[in-house]
């Protein structure tokens, strides 16, 4: 043991939404797949009990685009406690916590449309999720009782 104690520690996470929808007018005789991705992020901190939450939404394919075989919508939220100066719990949450959760995000969406057994795996690229969302303004806090 280092005798470092973690400031924020990841409990666990859960998935609240995962939908799968194959594209019909899909060309399967297209030699490249166009799928765009949206992100949002969701910060509820507690006031009462030390335990913070971050929801993630992640929306693949496009069902109006020939060349996106799919849709795919995951929302997984991450369970934390965190036991540091209250004043850095923000940061810690949208930075660390964001990035804590992608991971689980991202396996998810590649064993969804790889099930589909009609095309290859989709990946979400390796991305610095926490910038991205600030970046867009889609993140939002939320203080609860």
């Amino acid at each position: 043991m280092s005798g470092y104690e973690a400031i924020l520690n990841f409990e666990h996470y859960y998935v609240e939404e995962m939908n799968y929808v194959q594209n019909d007018s899909f060309n399967l005789e297209t030699d490249k797949l166009n799928v765009d991705y949206t992100i949002i992020g969701n910060i509820q901190i507690s006031k009462s009990e030390n335990k913070e939450s971050v929801t993630l939404v992640i929306e693949c394919g496009d069902l109006e685009k020939e060349s996106c075989p799919f849709y795919i919508k995951v929302k997984i939220t991450g369970i934390y406690s965190y036991n540091g100066e209250e004043k850095d719990l923000e940061n810690f949450l949208k930075q660390n916590g964001v990035a804590i959760l992608f991971p689980y995000a991202r396996s998810l969406i590649s064993d969804l449309s790889g099930k589909s057994n009609l095309f290859p795996q989709y990946n979400l690229p390796l991305i610095n999720v926490p910038t991205m969302l600030e970046t867009n303004g889609n993140i939002s806090i939320e203080y609860i009782d």
